[in-house]
């Protein structure tokens, strides 16, 4: 089983179940315990060659499938008596949260996503197709590249040093694996209804294809834009990313969405 770790505040209390980024692990969510579990019982989970989980494997990394993700996920909360929860994802994590409310909608009673990726690009696509032809997991041009689409502001040699790093540190078969999973998004959030679950996009400024993609194709969902924040806007915003998810989380029925409408027409216009 997938390992975890778990912040009771009590038998009363609803569940916050918290997915993590590629190359990262549970502990990405430091800035976001303290707050949480005032309100929430939290639920933090290693996925697949990542963290405590790192020597988990996937079962069959020839075919790879969001199913076998989504029930190992699921396994989780079984063992816990969780029979629903909200879901709290970031990056990578908001692919898996947002596949779960697919498989497993009763599971699931709200959605945040934070650095959310629905969709890929061409540029991104082709980079991914490169890594998957050539399995070249390990190799620093990718890592670089993957970098400065994640982080395009980002000038600092030893943060970029650090996310190779961390990419490397994750079983290798693991990331060819993941790599496989993001690779098929275009076709599996096609047309997603996000009426039906409550749904919340916390995006950082420098995420700009990302917005793009979100505000045109989630129909349904509310979206909040940081201002000068990254993709990881739950790490250098996460004041404000956790008042804005607690908002919604406690609220999601009367939530309104709150975009900065001038900064959005920007990003059509150039």
């Amino acid at each position: 089983m997938l390992r975890y770790r778990i912040y009771k505040k009590d038998e009363l209390s609803e569940w916050i179940v918290f997915i993590h980024g590629l190359g990262s692990s549970s502990n990405t969510w430091v800035k976001q315990v303290r707050d949480f579990k005032q309100h929430y019982n939290l639920l933090l989970i290693d996925l697949h060659g990542h963290g405590k989980s790192k020597d988990i494997s996937l079962k069959n990394n020839d075919n790879p499938s969001f199913k076998e993700i989504n029930e190992d996920i699921i396994k989780v909360l079984d063992s816990l008596s969780i029979q629903s929860a909200h879901f709290m994802g970031i990056s990578l994590g908001t692919i898996m949260v947002n596949s779960l409310t697919l498989t497993h909608p009763s599971r699931v009673k709200s959605v945040v996503m934070g650095g959310a990726v629905t969709k890929i690009s061409l540029k991104i696509s082709i980079l991914l197709k490169y890594v998957l032809l050539f399995k070249l997991i390990n190799n620093k041009f990718i890592h670089d590249m993957a970098f400065k689409i994640t982080f395009p502001k980002e000038k600092n040699i030893n943060k970029m040093a650090s996310f190779s790093n961390n990419l490397k540190s994750s079983a290798s078969f693991n990331l060819y694996y993941w790599s496989s999973i993001i690779y098929q998004i275009n076709k599996k959030f096609k047309n997603k209804d996000y009426t039906k679950i409550p749904t919340l996009f916390i995006m950082g400024e420098e995420d700009r294809i990302l917005i793009k993609d979100i505000i045109k194709d989630s129909v349904g969902a509310s979206v909040f834009i940081i201002q000068n924040a990254t993709h990881l806007c739950h790490l250098d915003s996460s004041k404000v990313f956790n008042s804005v998810a607690l908002n919604f989380i406690g609220n999601n029925n009367g939530f309104k969405t709150r975009e900065k409408i001038d900064f959005t027409q920007k990003l059509f216009d150039e």
